[in-house]
């Protein structure tokens, strides 16, 4: 380590020799000059102040070290503003919404857009439908569409798992609003690449977790609560922060998704009206006391 100190102390000593040379003094200021000329005057020495201090064993003064050294140190390289890294966009594709807070650099985020197919379908036709081949991972970009399990907006995946065992999707899905955007990530492209892209497989495991605890409260459910708790539930759950749902599919499939039968379904929602939780009109549904209906969705069967 000392060799190494010294070495660089003799290397800014001989560059700073280099660049700033010191003029020979002679010993007697009057003295003429070598070629016969009369010597000129010399001016007062200055004072040498704290940066101007000369070491005992270098007489190169400090501040000269200083500039010499600057001139022989490599510049910092600085950093590309590529390579900053940025959440996903939100058009067209909501890659925040789907993936959570991913950071990603620009590169990263173009490669994904080219990898996607975007489809936009009318209201009535079915974006995904039962027993067909899995070959992508598939998400609602804009819209509202029917699942078994109900309606669902976007932003959301929906089907993100049936592809990765080379099935087929497990239920259809029918445009919901006058029209609805999906996106399909095919397979074929998106394993390869998310061999190196740790971080959005991880963001894709956690949104399957997510999904598969919303279908364990569903299950959990349907064996503790009753046909009145259920029915509570999903009407809260459908309509969000609205006061008034509008049932989208018939009442038989809404009786089949809660595993009830339609003559039940109806019974218990003439019963909620009669008692002033709902107002019910065709298949308009307004939710007067919410405070109740949550009270009836917590209440459990006794055991």
């Amino acid at each position: 380590m000392l060799t190494s100190l010294k070495a660089f102390s003799g290397r800014c000593r001989d560059s700073a020799a280099s660049r700033f040379p010191r003029k020979p003094v002679t010993s007697d200021p009057t003295a003429p000059a070598a070629d016969g000329a009369p010597a000129a005057p010399t001016a007062p020495t200055a004072p040498r102040g704290e940066s101007d201090a000369v070491h005992p064993a270098n007489p190169v003064p400090l501040a000269d070290a200083i500039d010499a050294i600057d001139a022989i140190a490599p510049a910092t390289p600085s950093l590309p503003t590529s390579a900053g890294l940025i959440p996903g966009p939100s058009q067209p594709i909501p890659w925040r919404a789907l993936l959570g807070d991913v950071l990603l650099d620009v590169d990263s985020w173009a490669d994904l857009s080219s990898m996607t197919r975007l489809h936009r379908y009318r209201h009535g036709e079915m974006p995904v439908r039962r027993g067909e081949p899995a070959a992508a991972m598939l998400a609602l970009c804009e819209g509202r569409v029917s699942l078994l399990k109900g309606s669902v907006a976007a932003p959301c995946w929906l089907d993100l798992h049936s592809a990765w065992f080379d099935g087929r999707h497990e239920e259809g899905a029918s445009v919901a609003s006058p029209t609805a955007l999906v996106m399909a990530w095919p397979m074929a492209v998106a394993v390869p690449w998310l061999r190196g892209h740790p971080l959005v497989l991880e963001a894709l495991i956690r949104a399957v977790a997510v999904q598969l605890r919303g279908a364990h409260g569903e299950i959990h459910a349907l064996t503790t609560q009753d046909a009145t708790g259920r029915i509570a539930a999903w009407l809260l759950s459908q309509a969000g922060a609205a006061h008034e749902i509008r049932l989208s599919e018939r009442k038989r499939d809404v009786a089949a998704r809660l595993s009830i039968s339609p003559e039940t379904l109806s019974r218990t929602l003439r019963q909620l009206a009669d008692r002033g939780v709902l107002a019910v009109q065709g298949y308009r549904i307004g939710l007067l006391d919410r405070v109740e209906l949550l009270a009836l969705a917590r209440c459990r069967q006794p055991v």
